[in-house]
């Protein structure tokens, strides 16, 4: 029951006031706005009676028809004027955008049996199950926020729903379960509350349309997490720690990155096939790189991300697996680690480096690593020169490769020229030799090159 002022014959000054539940109507219970505002309350007289209705007016449009249907209902038959309204009980009903996610939400939850859902009900669900999957009707659900009780979003919970474009995820969810929104084709942006910490395998996967997403607090990214989305209003988590395969593999829209300095490990294939143009590393506030634990660039990580100009490795990265960076045609320039230690078969093959700077502490070379485009390598710095059985490591284009001038004749002798010329050894010269601007220069000049962007 309510306690109501109406003792004043003059219309009072009504304050809106937050509330969480709604007033009992003769006949039907109201639903409040979802922020729990009300704009103004109302008292209906039929005319000659002292007994009042209460009707209530709310605001954008977030209460219930009813209230409409009364008042027209009663239009000629009662006198209404704002009344202050102090107090009031009785459930706080969800006013549902779409009115299938209503019919499933009431015919999976609505446990008092009144064909409506109010908050009681929705914070008492604490799984979704497959109320929701493959049903290409449901458009709308931003009354999920209401659903606290939940903290995982099923698997498959809402795979399939082609029509889905918004949804908001209620603070308290921890998970979002593998193919959770798998072919959401138009969803279209999602913000994660800071409670979810995992994004399992496939969760967003082939939503094509996604382009905007926000993960404050989430730690770990799964398999195909964001597989064939269009990203482009988008930052990693800055606690994140693990992302797995294909996890962002066939981005379109994601131009720049900054990898967390929290970041642990990459998955292979990761970001294949991507738009990606520039990847950065975190830094502190005054500008300085931040430390890193990542030890490796996995297999394929970049592959074929034909825009990629250029990337920022870590100092913490020892190993630099194969094909990691095959076919980044737009790349020209790299800073390879000072600890490096290893690099794999074709890690650089159809880049379009220019020049190359092989750090003293490298002991593994895998065959085709730095076979880059013919055109646009100058120049070659190996700092410690190793054996390996193959005769295909660097682009066969006649520029020089330097090495400590202590070991220029043992490594003519691992890499002999054929009897046509075709070789490392006529190559090869020492790091002594080099004179800036001269014969030996190591002043590489950019080639003329033509990428599509």
């Amino acid at each position: 029951k309510a306690e109501l002022d109406i003792s004043s014959t003059e219309a009072p000054v009504v304050t809106p006031k937050e509330v969480s539940k709604t007033i009992r109507l003769g006949l039907k219970n109201v639903a409040v706005s979802k922020n729990g505002t009300l704009t103004a309350y109302m008292m209906a007289f039929p005319i000659g009676s002292v007994t009042p209705t209460v009707v209530l007016h709310g605001q954008n449009g977030t209460y219930s028809g009813v209230v409409q249907k009364v008042m027209n209902l009663t239009r000629n038959k009662m006198a209404i004027r704002p009344v202050t309204l102090t107090e009031y009980q009785g459930p706080a009903y969800i006013k549902f955008e779409d009115p299938e996610v209503k019919r499933i939400c009431v015919e999976n939850w609505d446990t008092n049996g009144d064909g409506e859902l109010d908050m009681a009900e929705a914070a008492a669900v604490n799984n979704l199950n497959n109320a929701f999957a493959y049903n290409k009707e449901i458009y709308s659900f931003e009354e999920l926020q209401y659903f606290t009780g939940l903290d995982v979003i099923d698997h498959d919970a809402f795979s399939g729903c082609t029509s889905l474009y918004t949804i908001q995820i209620p603070e308290g969810v921890t998970t979002i379960g593998v193919a959770a929104f798998d072919h959401c084709t138009d969803l279209y942006e999602i913000d994660l509350p800071e409670s979810v910490t995992t994004i399992c395998n496939n969760a967003f996967g082939n939503c094509t349309n996604l382009y905007h997403v926000t993960m404050p607090g989430v730690t770990n990214i799964g398999i195909s997490a964001f597989y064939y989305t269009k990203l482009s209003d988008f930052t990693l988590s800055p606690v994140l720690e693990e992302i797995g395969s294909s996890a962002f593999s066939h981005v379109t829209g994601l131009s720049t990155l900054t990898l967390p300095a929290t970041l642990t490990s990459i998955g292979d294939y990761a970001f294949e096939y991507s738009s990606l143009s520039y990847v950065n590393l975190e830094s502190d506030e005054e500008g300085n790189v931040k430390d890193y634990v990542l030890t490796t660039i996995p297999e394929a990580a970049f592959l074929d991300c034909s825009k990629l100009n250029y990337i920022n490795i870590p100092t913490s990265v020892s190993a630099i697996e194969r094909v990691a960076f095959s076919g980044c045609t737009a790349m020209h320039n790299i800073d390879l680690p000072s600890g490096l230690e290893a690099i794999g078969e074709g890690a650089f093959e159809s880049t379009s480096l220019v020049k190359i700077d092989i750090p003293e502490t490298v002991t593994e070379l895998g065959s085709f690593a730095f076979l880059v485009n013919y055109d646009c390598l100058q120049y070659i710095i190996w700092r410690n020169p190793i054996q390996i059985n193959s005769e295909s490591i660097f682009t066969n284009n006649d520029s020089p490769i330097y090495v400590p001038a202590a070991m220029v004749e043992e490594t003519k002798v691992w890499y002999p020229d054929d009897e046509y010329g075709n070789g490392y050894a006529h190559r090869i010269k020492s790091i002594e030799s080099m004179d800036e601007g001269g014969e030996g220069s190591t002043t590489a000049t950019m080639p003329d090159l033509n990428f599509t962007w």
